[in-house]
């Protein structure tokens, strides 16, 4: 075979392949978002949920369309944004403030991302959320600096957000808590993050 013909070969297919890359790496879409993306995860309805410094948003997965977005929820991770199985509904452990920490625990619509309920305030940063299903509420633990201090426990009708209870669990100590995912590098905060899901 021809030498420059082997040479012309080998570069043809070398134009090909890297042609062949260049289509499978070029994104769908794109989506612009004020911030830059911290976390995502796609929903049991198929959308997508991304996370920022400063708002959840929902976007369609196929187009990139923008759903809806809350820009009141900041530093958020996948852990305290949860969906209820079964449900619509999506669940944000919120908290305010770093010196004086208060968690909220507001429900979404996943659909419209409308606030179906939302819990007042308590004392503490929130460092967990579980919906159980078999006794219709859902448990955030909250570790908190007053009261005594320690880790404390909310008990919320999963359908209104009644608060049914609220006891102090364990010591400050007692609990092994885990870096938590949207932990700064100058305030880390901890969560149940690395925990097995409470047994009720």
């Amino acid at each position: 075979m021809n030498k420059r013909l082997f040479q012309l070969g080998l570069s043809l297919l070398g134009v090909m392949a890297a042609s062949s890359v260049l289509a499978v790496s070029a994104p769908a879409w794109t989506a612009k978002l004020p911030e830059a993306v911290k976390w995502q995860e796609t929903t049991s309805i198929g959308t997508l949920l991304v996370g920022t410094s400063a708002s959840i948003s929902s976007l369609d997965p196929e187009t990139g369309a923008i759903q809806w977005t809350r820009s009141e929820f900041a530093k958020t991770s996948p852990f305290n944004v949860r969906e209820i199985p079964g449900t619509p509904v999506l669940l944000v452990n919120d908290h305010s403030s770093m010196m004086a920490p208060k968690t909220k625990l507001a429900a979404l619509d996943i659909i419209t991302g409308k606030t179906i309920w939302e819990t007042e305030k308590e004392m503490g940063y929130p460092i967990g959320a579980f919906p159980i299903l078999s006794k219709k509420l859902v448990l955030v633990f909250q570790n908190g600096s007053s009261e005594g201090g320690g880790v404390y426990m909310t008990a919320y009708e999963i359908l209104t957000g009644k608060k049914l209870w609220r006891v102090k669990y364990s010591g400050a100590s007692d609990v092994i808590l885990h870096r938590a995912e949207n932990s700064g590098k100058f305030f880390v905060t901890m969560d149940l993050s690395g925990n097995a899901e409470p047994v009720v």
